[in-house]
């Protein structure tokens, strides 16, 4: 494949690496989360029916080097086979001062979990990861 080993491809890579792992041994806890305590424990997934317009929660990135960092989500609405039958795109947007910091949503921040609390269960929930940048530079939306 020629070209796949460019910079960003490779820092793309390593976040996503870095997201991966951080999914497999972190539950984040809600817009509280301290995504410096790993439990070891692998998080719930949240049916698609438990997301609801103004559902608030936390997506985990790394912006440089090892250190993770929270940003908040709210989930603005879903669109229903927005990719194709059966596969509906969750709608956040995303805030906090790393999202501020990069004047918005960067390349990069693919794969990064996002969670919500159960607020039947009070446990953190994964609901997606961030795969699409929407409304272009600068923009807060993403979809999961």
């Amino acid at each position: 494949m020629r070209g796949w080993r460019t910079p960003r491809m490779i820092a793309g890579v390593f976040v996503l690496a870095i997201s991966v792992a951080a999914v497999g041994v972190a539950p984040a806890t809600g817009t509280t989360s301290n995504p410096g305590t790993l439990t070891g424990e692998c998080p719930s997934i949240m049916p698609l029916a438990d997301v609801s317009t103004g559902l608030r929660g936390t997506a985990i990135s790394v912006v440089r080097g090892r250190t993770l960092s929270t940003l908040g989500a709210e989930v603005l609405g879903i669109l229903r086979d927005a990719v194709g039958p059966g596969r509906d795109i969750i709608i956040v947007d995303l805030t906090g001062t790393v999202v501020t910091q990069a004047g918005g949503l960067w390349a990069g921040a693919s794969g990064s979990p996002v969670f919500f609390r159960d607020p039947v269960t009070g446990k953190d929930e994964l609901a997606g990861a961030i795969a699409y940048g929407l409304a272009g530079g600068g923009s807060t939306l993403a979809g999961l």
